[in-house]
């Protein structure tokens, strides 16, 4: 969710779990937690999103108007990541959590990655 100065809504993202850390870099929100799927929209119900999902397990970005990138690092972990700093001056990002793989279990890199 991102709202103005004023407390005004300006977009919302959903997704099928918790989402435990965020942080900015340039003009991209990155955010993890223990989800698998980010909602098409922000209409959910009871089962989940009702306009579509796309899958992110764990981790996702969006632009500044909240619209779904491509980043999508896929890690495993049923709890998944707990913390996300950026840094901007060698423009990476650094995430901390309970996952051991990326990249659908093609990369080993346990509790701790570096993107960028």
């Amino acid at each position: 969710m991102a709202a103005n100065l004023n407390g005004a809504l300006q977009w919302v993202v959903t997704a099928d779990g918790g989402m435990h850390s965020v942080t900015v870099l340039g003009s991209t929100v990155y955010a993890g937690g223990h989800m698998t799927y980010v909602c098409s929209t922000q209409r959910v119900g009871a089962h989940g999103a009702l306009d579509g999902q796309v899958q992110r397990q764990k981790m996702f970005a969006v632009d500044s108007s909240g619209n779904l990138l491509s980043w999508a690092p896929q890690a495993n972990s049923a709890l998944g990541s707990y913390s996300m700093d950026a840094d901007p001056a060698t423009g990476r990002i650094a995430v901390g959590g309970m996952f051991t793989k990326f990249n659908f279990s093609k990369i080993n890199q346990p509790y701790f990655a570096q993107f960028g």
